[in-house]
């Protein structure tokens, strides 16, 4: 007796068939849950020609643009030159909306950009759950 997995592409669920000694195999199908989120990331973020300094320039993303789920967290792979205004959503004023304020400092000259990531603390965010953020460190 051998089991093994075979892909079923039209259900998108696993099957998993069991051949025994002298008799055909049966597919048997194995129904699986597995706890995820679904971000809905927003277009890259492009911002330009910024002067060298601790001023930058900073944009908005709103929570509910990405789509809004429980544990929602955002992450940089670059937090030094591209600050966050936290890993979890804040109000933000004027209007109270939820999200983040992302902040690009340029230290040096030249172009630049950090990965911007979707997690939760609750469980998987799947893909696509990242979008890019660049800009150019440019002479004060």
């Amino acid at each position: 007796m051998s089991a093994f997995p075979k892909a079923n592409v039209a259900n998108s669920f696993p099957v998993v068939s069991i051949d025994a000694d002298g008799a055909p195999s049966v597919p048997l199908n194995v129904w699986v849950g597995l706890p995820g989120y679904h971000a809905t990331p927003p277009a890259d973020i492009d911002f330009g020609n910024v002067p060298i300094g601790p001023l930058g320039a900073s944009v908005f993303i709103s929570v509910w643009g990405t789509g809004g789920f429980a544990g929602e967290v955002l992450g940089s792979s670059d937090w030094y030159t591209f600050r966050l205004s936290g890993a979890a959503p804040q109000h933000q004023p004027p209007d109270g909306v939820l999200g983040w304020t992302l902040t690009f400092s340029p230290t040096t000259l030249g172009p630049q950009q950090t990965t911007l990531t979707f997690g939760s603390i609750l469980g998987t965010v799947c893909p696509p759950n990242t979008f890019i953020a660049r800009g150019v460190g440019v002479a004060p």
